[in-house]
């Protein structure tokens, strides 16, 4: 007579480390500054907004760069990026930067500041 032979438990697959990532819910934090400056020249304005821009990237875990209004000798726009688990940290880490950027003495005046917040 067969042998009866006690059934295999039934162990669920794990998910795959893309399908757990994709369950945590993550926030994408944007800050927009916008500045107006006097310069004379490309290179003048060069200066300027790199100087923002580094400090900002050594001093803050965010992406940054130079986002629009590239052809105007007067002004720019900055735009930081940071990427939290929590809406509230990332909101919390885009005031402390411009506030920072607004508290500098900068030879620009800070024309418009504009936070966003985007759950991906």
């Amino acid at each position: 007579p067969p042998t009866s032979r006690p059934s295999p438990k039934t162990i669920p697959p794990r998910p795959s480390t893309f399908e757990s990532r994709a369950r945590l819910l993550m926030v994408l934090g944007l800050l927009r500054i916008r500045l107006r400056f006097v310069a004379h020249s490309r290179k003048e304005k060069r200066a300027l907004v790199k100087s923002v821009v580094e400090r900002l990237r050594h001093r803050y875990n965010a992406a940054v760069s130079e986002a629009a209004d590239l052809d105007a000798l007067d002004l720019t726009t900055i735009a930081v990026v940071c990427l939290a688990h929590d809406a509230s940290h990332a909101d919390s880490q885009l005031q402390n930067i411009s506030r920072a950027v607004e508290g500098w003495r900068l030879d620009a005046e800070v024309v418009d500041i504009e936070t966003e917040l985007i759950s991906v």
